[in-house]
């Protein structure tokens, strides 16, 4: 997975992502701007810590989230869920 934080000025950056699978994200950072971007320093620590499922672990593995935007590359497509079943309370007569 590739990182490209880029700066849209003030306090403002977005990091656009690149899976190992093609696929391209852009996230909005959030207004947190120190010496470096959020971002980069939650993936920092994700890495040095070896946390395998943190925010940027579960994005390498296919998660999505409300915050992410879909630029390009092919998306896996969606698991189809099994229909639900009754329950043992729920009996037809």
């Amino acid at each position: 997975m590739q990182l490209a934080v880029k700066r849209l000025g003030g306090r403002k950056y977005e990091t656009g992502v690149t899976r190992s699978d093609g696929v391209v994200f852009h996230v909005l950072g959030v207004g947190h701007m120190f010496e470096i971007p959020h971002d980069l320093a939650h993936y920092a620590i994700e890495k040095a810590l070896g946390l395998r499922y943190g925010f940027w672990g579960s994005v390498a593995e296919g998660a999505v989230f409300p915050t992410m935007t879909y630029v390009g590359g092919r998306r896996r497509p969606r698991r189809r869920r099994p229909p639900k079943q009754f329950s043992k309370r729920m009996r037809l007569t």
